[in-house]
């Protein structure tokens, strides 16, 4: 099945956000919006895990979006001439994620010029915004930061890396007092980057997106 990617600048008014489209030469399943890393990380669309898993989503027939957050990336600074890195600090620093939610809300919106999303799957930090953005869609979260950000009483898939530097994980037992409707995934031999496990990891999304109903 041919996969197709193409990239999209900010056009209309009152768009802010860089997207990548991959879109499956034939759409049979819901499509899919990630949420990548922390700009201040170096997170962007594309990153090694929303790349991945953008590709094997359209190749399954899954279309996908990503993009990159305001003042990152390839999107629209908010105060032009300002640092991005000073910017995106003090949100940081304020945990006011105001700004951040509005972009999660028109890269949804600008999904669904193409197709109907379906699941919001997020990646480290994006799996906070997937998780307090996607009103009304199935739930994927990868090593999300659930010891820095609230993201108890998340469901859908959870994803956490046995070698992940950034949250070790919890026993199991707290993980199920804090996530009681989530299904908790421990991927061994993994650490929060993922480099060379890609495929690993997308593969595993998808296997649940297509086996499970996740709510």
């Amino acid at each position: 099945m041919a996969r197709h990617s193409v990239r999209f600048a900010p056009a209309r008014p009152g768009e802010r956000l860089a997207i990548a489209l991959d879109f499956p030469g034939h759409v049979h399943r819901g499509g899919a919006v990630l949420f990548g890393p922390d700009p201040l990380l170096g997170g962007d669309l594309d990153n090694n895990v929303l790349a991945a898993l953008a590709a094997t989503l359209a190749d399954a027939g899954r279309p996908a979006l990503r993009f990159d957050y305001r003042s990152s990336g390839r999107s629209l600074d908010v105060e032009p001439g300002r640092s991005r890195f000073d910017w995106w600090h003090d949100v940081a620093g304020r945990g006011d994620w105001t700004a951040v939610l509005e972009d999660a809300a028109e890269a949804l919106a600008r999904a669904r010029r193409w197709f109907e999303p379906e699941v919001a799957i997020g990646y480290s930090f994006g799996a906070f915004v997937a998780h307090r953005a996607r009103t009304g869609l199935r739930l994927a979260m990868i090593d999300p930061p659930i010891e820095r950000l609230d993201l108890d009483g998340a469901e859908g898939l959870l994803v956490l890396s046995e070698l992940d530097g950034f949250t070790p994980l919890p026993p199991p037992e707290a993980l199920a007092r804090r996530f009681p409707a989530a299904r908790v995934v421990r991927l061994e031999e993994a650490d929060h980057f993922h480099r060379g496990d890609e495929a690993r990891v997308a593969q595993l999304v998808l296997d649940h997106l297509d086996e499970v109903p996740i709510r």
